[in-house]
């Protein structure tokens, strides 16, 4: 995640304020690492917030070159938390995105210099963090979005994950195979990007779901030990 968006600002920079010396270039993808790690970390407190009010705890936050991760003891216990702590982290993002961007609209600032370009440029990756995180793709937010609609219906949460992580597969497929199309019509770093973030979905969903069910296991292993202690 964080790669795709440095990758876009830097041609941010070179189009829009016609950045040509390569120091300035290079600081300036610094600066757009830094803002979009730090656009990250609020979406994962605002996550890590939201859990704690439905009472769970959060264990550690990851931050990595792929995006960032709020890691709880134990899952959502209903499909309104599990809805409503998805949905907060985009939101979070969005709603920075929106109110930079209405700033510069409201105040009609033209971006004629670097701290502009770069507080513009957080708006924007605001807004493409928060937009990619709807991806109905679990373990992304609109994934997990899609899991609580489905554990609503079913009242099942291990079949709503299941659902969940098939249809996100199956979306992980339609980025690479769309992005070997784009390929072929000779728009390579479109193509390049298509195929990471397909790969990058399918092996999320089948890594996550991997783990959900060794912890599921798990559970059920001990409430058997308990069990049969008891009796």
């Amino acid at each position: 995640m964080i790669i795709i968006v440095v990758y876009y600002a830097a041609n941010f920079y070179i189009n829009i304020i016609s950045i040509t010396n390569l120091f300035i270039l290079v600081l300036f993808g610094v600066i757009a690492a830094i803002i979009v790690l730090f656009s990250i970390f609020l979406h994962e407190i605002a996550h890590a917030i939201a859990s704690r009010h439905y009472g769970l705890i959060i264990k550690e936050i990851e931050l990595n070159f792929l995006g960032g991760f709020t890691k709880i003891e134990k899952e959502p216990t209903s499909p309104k938390s599990d809805k409503f702590i998805a949905l907060i982290g985009p939101f979070s993002n969005i709603l920075i995105g929106v109110i930079i961007l209405a700033f510069f609209y409201i105040f009609r600032l033209k971006i004629q210099n670097y701290f502009l370009a770069s507080l513009y440029f957080a708006g924007i990756s605001n807004l493409a963090i928060g937009i990619f995180n709807l991806i109905p793709a679990y373990p992304l937010d609109g994934g997990r979005i899609l899991r609580a609609f489905f554990w609503s219906k079913s009242k099942d949460f291990y079949d709503a994950t299941y659902l969940a992580y098939r249809i996100s597969v199956f979306i992980g497929y339609c980025f690479l195979f769309y992005g070997i199309y784009i390929f072929f019509t000779l728009k390579f770093v479109t193509a390049f990007w298509l195929l990471f973030i397909g790969i990058l979905l399918i092996y999320s969903a089948r890594y996550s779901y991997k783990n959900l069910t060794k912890i599921i296991i798990k559970n059920l292993r001990q409430k058997a030990q308990k069990s049969n202690i008891n009796n």
